[in-house]
């Protein structure tokens, strides 16, 4: 570059080596990423007017994230989730971690309601079977 042309070679390699800093730690902050669900706590049989409370255990690719959202999908008695985390800080390790959430889902009939939790590995979805009686 034409505009370090005179510079003393410490003063680029001390540059570049700031810039390579800032770019590699600033990459993932804020990210939101879509995480599998690997284990899901949620009972088998619930009474018609009781609520489903539930427990997803989520898997994110690096430590350093926390639940940023969850979405929800009906089509009758099948219901989807897919769990989002939001990245808190930079970083490239790649180590895996975990974190829970819960949530609650309120069933307006009698019947099986399947629900799919989004888990990419081994299968696209994990599912569970509740009936409400």
């Amino acid at each position: 570059m034409k505009i370090f042309k005179g510079a003393p070679v410490k003063f680029k390699i001390a540059l570049y080596s700031i810039i390579m800093f800032l770019l590699f730690t600033s990459c993932n902050k804020g990210n939101i990423v879509l995480v599998g669900v690997y284990d899901v706590d949620i009972p088998e049989r619930v009474n018609l007017g009781q609520a489903i409370h539930f427990t997803m255990h989520c898997e994110t690719p690096t430590p350093g994230y926390k639940f940023h959202h969850t979405e929800i999908k009906e089509s009758a008695f099948n219901i989807y989730f897919k769990v989002y985390a939001k990245s808190l800080r930079g970083g490239w390790i790649q180590v895996v971690d975990s974190f829970t959430t819960s949530e609650v889902f309120i069933p307006d009939s009698r019947g099986n309601y399947t629900f799919h939790f989004y888990q990419s590995y081994p299968s696209e979805y994990l599912t569970k079977v509740v009936t409400v009686q």
